[in-house]
C-alpha cells in the first residue's frame, strides 16, 4: 500500500480547494460564448429581416396583399379581404397604407367596410407569429352598433359575445398597442329598448393597450338639439386568458357631456 509523501497532501488539498473554482471559470466561459453567439445569429437575423423588406417585400407589397389579408383573416378569426396595399417606412418601423378592406362575419357575408387604414407595424409581429401593429389608423368609416331584443351586441354585422366565443376579431383588436379611427360616423340602434336611431357623426376615437390594461377616448357630435358634444374615456382591465369574458373587465368611465 502507496502511502502518500507529507508534501502530496498539501498539493490535493489545494487541488480540491480550487478544483470547483476552475470548473465555475470554464462554465462561465462557454456560457458568454453561447451569449455573445446568440447575440450575433439575433442580430444577423434582424439584418436579414430588415434588408429583405426593405429591398424585396416591401417595395412589391401589393404582390403579397393575399398573404397579408389570410395572416389577418388567421389571426382575428373572421375573414378579412383586402383591395390594394402600399408600403413605406416610419421610422425604423414597416408602415403599410391599405385600401378597400372588407371583413365578413361568420356567414361569409360583407360585415364591415373599411376604405382606408394605415398601420404602422410592430416588430413583435415576428415574435407572436401574427400581425402586430404599433399604430393602426382607420381613417373615415362607417360603423353601426346594434343591440338586439334579447341584449346581444354586434358591431357592424361581427357579434359580441360575453362569454368569450367567437370574440377572435376583438382580442386581436385589443392585442393592438393603438387603434385610431377618425373622422367616422357611427349608427347605434338599441333594439332592447325600442329607442329610434342614433346617429353621431365627427366620431374619433383612440384605444391603447398595454397587456391586459386598456384605456380608450371618444369625442363625437349627436344630432343637434339632442344633447352637447359627447367626450367620454374608459380605463379596464380584460380578462384573462385566452377567452374574451365580457363578464370579467374592471374599470372605469368617466363622461364629459
Amino acid at each position: 500500500m502507496n502511502v502518500p509523501s507529507p508534501h502530496t497532501v498539501p498539493r490535493l488539498l489545494r487541488l480540491a480547494r480550487f478544483y470547483p473554482l476552475r470548473v465555475l471559470h470554464r462554465m462561465s466561459l462557454w456560457t458568454y460564448r453561447l451569449l455573445i453567439a446568440a447575440v450575433l445569429l439575433f442580430g444577423f437575423g434582424t439584418a436579414a429581416v430588415v434588408l429583405s423588406l426593405r429591398y424585396y417585400v416591401l417595395p412589391n407589397i401589393d404582390q403579397h396583399r393575399e398573404r397579408i389579408a389570410a395572416l389577418v383573416s388567421s389571426a382575428t378569426g373572421q375573414r378579412v379581404a383586402i383591395a390594394r396595399v402600399e408600403a413605406n417606412w416610419n421610422g425604423l418601423r414597416p408602415h403599410l397604407s391599405l385600401r378597400g378592406i372588407v371583413v365578413q362575419d361568420p356567414a361569409g357575408r360583407p360585415a364591415l367596410e373599411l376604405d382606408h387604414v394605415e398601420a404602422t407595424m410592430s416588430w413583435h409581429s415576428l415574435l407572436v407569429g401574427e400581425p402586430r401593429t404599433h399604430l393602426l389608423e382607420i381613417i373615415g368609416p362607417s360603423l353601426t352598433i346594434r343591440r338586439d331584443a334579447a341584449g346581444r351586441l354586434s358591431v357592424a354585422g361581427l357579434q359580441i359575445e360575453p362569454t368569450g366565443e367567437g370574440g377572435g376579431f376583438a382580442r386581436w383588436i385589443l392585442a393592438q398597442r393603438g387603434i385610431v379611427i377618425r373622422n367616422a360616423a357611427l349608427v347605434w340602434i338599441d333594439e332592447l329598448r325600442g329607442a329610434p336611431e342614433l346617429w353621431l357623426k365627427d366620431v374619433n376615437l383612440r384605444l391603447e393597450s398595454s397587456g391586459r390594461r386598456h384605456r380608450i377616448g371618444v369625442t363625437a357630435l349627436p344630432p343637434p338639439g339632442l344633447a352637447a358634444p359627447l367626450d367620454l374615456r374608459a380605463e379596464w382591465r380584460s380578462s384573462a386568458g385566452a377567452a374574451l369574458k365580457l363578464d370579467e373587465w374592471e374599470g372605469r368611465v368617466f363622461a364629459h357631456i
